[in-house]
């Protein structure tokens, strides 16, 4: 079973769970409204795998680390993976990643990959690419792919760019996202996340039932989902949930007797 087939199972599952979360939260869900299976398992598809050859050879996934950039319905997934050498010898790994993408080793810098354009967060995919997914394939047009040498005790990185889609019911927004899994390390990799959203309207209420954190800017425009690196979080998905509250009135006035009147200057 192929890798990006892998992550679109992953995906299906993280689908299906959608509807129970927002009917444990009083919501009744509507299947109509959901996106079709193949709008995830393009998320999960954007994600990277380095395979060490031999393929017992001690690649470690050290570390994970997610930014998510939330406008309107839609929202802006930035991912580095660190991968590390825990072995005495040199390991060769072959690489597949997503474009647009980095795979930096050490003593290489760069600021997260950009593509020739700015991701458009309101456009779909295009035919060929939806077939691909469906099919659960990687379309080869989108991949880049190539192989490294790490050193013992070296690190490498891999940086992605991508888009991703919100459930969205009423006031209430949730992202799902699938996460890269090392089944073969003896510890969970360090995790932190960072979630910033930008909204038309105050930000309500705003959590991560998978990850926890620490929510900031609570009834404002802009609020963020802090998520502490460590060890502790497991799990297959990292997901969060917000709530818009009401629009704010233009020029709020006091009404008296039924009648409004101007605020007194202060």
């Amino acid at each position: 079973m192929s890798f990006v087939r892998t992550l679109a199972d992953g995906a299906a599952q993280a689908a299906q769970l959608v509807p129970l979360l927002f009917a444990l939260n009083g919501a009744a869900p509507a299947a109509a409204e959901l996106p079709r299976a193949a709008a995830f398992a393009r998320g999960a598809a954007a994600q990277a795998l380095l395979e060490p050859v031999p393929a017992g050879a001690p690649l470690t996934l050290a570390a994970n680390h997610v930014e998510v950039r939330v406008h309107g319905a839609r929202a802006e997934v930035l991912t580095q993976l660190t991968y590390r050498n825990d072995g005495s010898v040199p390991i060769e790994a072959r690489y597949t990643v997503p474009l647009p993408a980095l795979v930096l080793q050490p003593g290489e810098s760069a600021s997260w990959p950009t593509a020739a354009a700015p991701l458009d967060c309101g456009s779909d995919e295009p035919p060929e690419s939806a077939q691909f997914a469906e099919a659960g394939e990687a379309d080869p047009r989108a991949y880049a792919s190539g192989t490294l040498w790490i050193e013992p005790g070296e690190e490498v990185f891999v940086r992605l760019r991508r888009t991703a889609d919100l459930f969205v019911r009423g006031a209430r927004h949730r992202l799902v996202l699938p996460l890269v899994l090392d089944r073969g390390a003896t510890f969970t990799p360090r995790f932190s996340a960072e979630v910033r959203i930008e909204a038309e309207r105050p930000i309500a209420a705003l959590a991560s039932a998978t990850h926890r954190g620490q929510a900031l800017g609570l009834g404002e425009r802009r609020a963020a989902l802090i998520v502490p690196e460590g060890r502790v979080y497991e799990g297959r998905f990292f997901a969060v949930e917000f709530e818009l509250g009401a629009a704010e009135a233009a020029h709020a006035m006091p009404v008296w007797g039924g009648e409004a009147r101007p605020r007194a200057a202060r």
